[in-house]
């Protein structure tokens, strides 16, 4: 969707500013093609971006971002399907949590990431890996939030690590402080 004869500023139809930089550095040093299709919704919990969340009927803006679909996942699959690439992705990148501690839900986080991880796999036939990009500081709620936030992801991916090297955990540290960073489903 951004490259058409030369790179250009992501816009609303576009990858994000983060998904942009990243297809960039791979086609020019790795001289292979790639394709980002960025699923994300900023301020967005696991449990909204799931297959089964229903988007509450007072929330038009939502209703109307993800229509004819029904919620953002569905979009994603349709986005991926139509492109025919839905066996295609080895990788997913996913950077997401703060509305977690900004509304103090990080309690559920671990559940709602393992339904959600279940379903893009089942999804995705040819994912290989999710590379889950660990949260920054910035918004919602003080440091103990965060904190439970950091230790959450950091356990997800130890207790799935051992079994199968699917999820990978990076630190977001260092990266770009704006919501159009998101690359998530």
């Amino acid at each position: 969707r951004t490259y058409r004869g030369g790179w250009k500023s992501p816009g609303s139809n576009d990858i994000g500013v983060w998904a942009l930089h990243l297809a960039r550095q791979i086609v020019e040093k790795q001289q292979m093609p790639v394709c980002i299709i960025n699923g994300a919704k900023g301020n967005t919990s696991v449990k909204e971006l799931s297959p089964n969340f229903v988007i509450p009927v007072d929330n038009t803006a939502w209703i109307k971002d993800t229509q004819p679909y029904g919620n953002f996942y569905r979009r994603l699959m349709a986005w991926v399907t139509e492109a025919g690439l839905q066996g295609n992705i080895p990788a997913l990148l996913y950077h997401q949590g703060e509305k977690q501690v900004g509304t103090k839900q990080y309690d559920t986080y671990y559940a709602d990431f393992l339904e959600l991880r279940k379903a893009l796999y089942a999804d995705f036939p040819g994912l290989e890996k999710i590379i889950m990009f660990q949260i920054k500081t910035g918004c919602g709620t003080g440091s103990i939030g965060w904190n439970v936030m950091f230790e959450t992801q950091r356990q997800l991916a130890r207790d799935l690590y051992p079994w199968v090297p699917s999820l990978l955990l990076r630190s977001a540290v260092g990266g770009p402080n704006r919501a159009d960073r998101r690359v998530a489903p």
